[in-house]
């Protein structure tokens, strides 16, 4: 009996303890680096009219050997020990980009320029822009001999380049499918661009090119799909590009089927 009274004194003092250990506000050095332990490439962060990072306030939830932290959309139960886990995104880009292909929704192609692009960017890199439902994404482009970048000096080489998605109609951009570059394939260097994005199926894909044509439009193409929890990119196979083709209504589909399939390194 001495025993499991000990037991259960020790048990409560060990709640306390942890209560007071993981208690705190956004003010809270240990809840700012749990937080960030928890990051998720997988989250839409909106904006206040000043330019403000906007999210709704921290709340700690305590339950069983842990607590529910959550913040900017974002949840993670964090357990005595320490150790962090991502439980959902709430108002992300996968909850965005399911609720316009519920609508059966197509991205469109804007005639519109993006000047703001992100400071690891330069500006010329910006291409093409398409809305999805209410998010809006930007081409981020690497000069090769498919794509001159004409505003973009001679000497520049970016490291990255991909799609950028932005949650308030282009005032702020974050990655959605970015990669390094150049991609290595036989010792050679490929300056690779996405050339475009559809939904086919319920499915979201996104083509990308090598520009391995010497200028003629053909080289090799990947298209990628983006899983069904929204949260990575998968291939889902590798094509001959010809251009002409490409841009028929449905070409697309119409591309003959390759072996080459280009290898990125994806970057958050």
């Amino acid at each position: 009996m001495k025993k499991l009274t000990i037991g259960i004194i020790l048990f409560l003092l060990l709640v306390a303890g942890a209560g007071y250990f993981f208690s705190g506000d956004d003010g809270d050095p240990l809840v700012r680096k749990l937080i960030e332990q928890g990051k998720t490439t997988d989250t839409l962060v909106t904006y206040d009219q000043n330019g403000q990072p906007q999210c709704d306030g921290l709340g700690v939830t305590h339950v069983p050997f842990g607590q529910i932290i959550s913040t900017c959309g974002r949840s993670w139960y964090v357990t005595f020990w320490g150790t962090v886990i991502t439980l959902k995104d709430d108002g992300g880009i996968s909850g965005h980009i399911s609720e316009a292909i519920a609508q059966d929704f197509q991205p469109v192609l804007l005639d519109r320029q993006v000047t703001n692009l992100p400071s690891d960017y330069y500006q010329a890199q910006a291409g093409s822009v398409y809305q999805f439902g209410d998010l809006f994404f930007v081409f981020v482009l690497q000069k090769n001999v498919n794509t001159p970048l004409l505003d973009l000096p001679a000497d520049v080489q970016t490291k990255q380049s991909g799609v950028l998605v932005s949650g308030d109609k282009g005032a702020h951009w974050q990655s959605f499918l970015v990669y390094e570059n150049p991609v290595m394939a036989g010792g050679l260097a490929f300056h690779v661009n996405p050339i475009g994005m559809f939904v086919k199926e319920n499915r979201f894909f996104i083509d990308v090119e090598d520009g391995a044509g010497a200028g003629s439009g053909e080289g090799q193409l990947t298209r990628f799909v983006l899983s069904d929890d929204q949260t990575s990119w998968e291939i889902e196979g590798c094509y001959y590009y010809i251009q002409e083709v490409y841009d028929q209504v449905d070409g697309l589909w119409l591309l003959d089927p390759s072996d080459d399939c280009l290898s990125l390194t994806f970057t958050e």
